[in-house]
């Protein structure tokens, strides 16, 4: 161990709380913690992860921003190969096993898969009994319960699938307004939310043709 002006070098692992340490720093106490506070509010504290050459050059950062209370994880290898893995426990140390989560390099999320082709990938194997995707609504009145999924361009709703207690809805647009409507005992409705019969085809305009079948065999004849 060496003290130089303001900092102390030691050479070795260091112990609190065990005189045999067997990493850098090896902390044995009931409740271990660690705490990096900045002296003055206007400074971020960081946790730097890094190779032997600059931080920008290859490594990874987490660091909580005072001025908006976040906390940011980010790598910071210059382009986009860099992911941020994440695990679940596999019995061995460091394992590049059981990748539960990635966040690509460029931005993509993959669930299930280590190279996601899309802002969201998730994958899976559905003989498992597993759900790829759950959307809940928990609005405790009854008859009311309405997840959706909604479409928007950069300005605007463009159109919305929501679950209604008694059936799927779909709807183009800005409104919620039912143009296809699948109800739970297997009526679908086109153009009426509460369809009557298998299929229901409802036009509030009377010089509308409410179907049209066609065909390109000219000797078959529509009907």
């Amino acid at each position: 161990t060496t003290k130089s002006h303001n900092n102390l070098i030691v050479e070795g692992n260091v112990g609190i709380g065990t005189v045999s340490p067997t990493s850098s720093l090896h902390i044995i106490k009931s409740t271990p913690s660690i705490t990096l506070e900045t002296a003055n509010n206007s400074n971020d504290p960081i946790i730097n992860l890094k190779s032997s050459g600059a931080i920008t050059s290859e490594g990874a950062q987490m660091w909580y921003d005072n001025s908006i209370g976040s906390l940011h994880i980010q790598t910071t290898y210059p382009n986009n190969a860099a992911d941020i893995v994440f695990h679940t426990a596999t019995g061995a140390d460091k394992s590049t096993g059981n990748i539960r989560m990635v966040i690509g390099g460029d931005g993509n999320v993959g669930i299930g898969t280590t190279s996601p082709r899309g802002k969201l990938d998730i994958v899976g194997n559905t003989d498992n009994d597993a759900d790829f995707l759950t959307i809940q609504d928990n609005d405790p009145s009854a008859g009311s319960h309405r997840p959706s999924i909604r479409f928007r361009s950069d300005t605007a709703q463009i159109g919305q699938i929501a679950s209604l207690d008694n059936g799927m809805r779909f709807s183009v647009g800005t409104t919620e307004d039912s143009l296809l409507e699948i109800k739970n005992g297997g009526n679908v409705g086109i153009g009426t939310a509460s369809p009557s019969y298998k299929l229901q085809v409802t036009s509030a305009d009377a010089n509308d043709d409410v179907a049209y079948i066609h065909h390109d065999n000219a000797s078959q004849t529509s009907g």
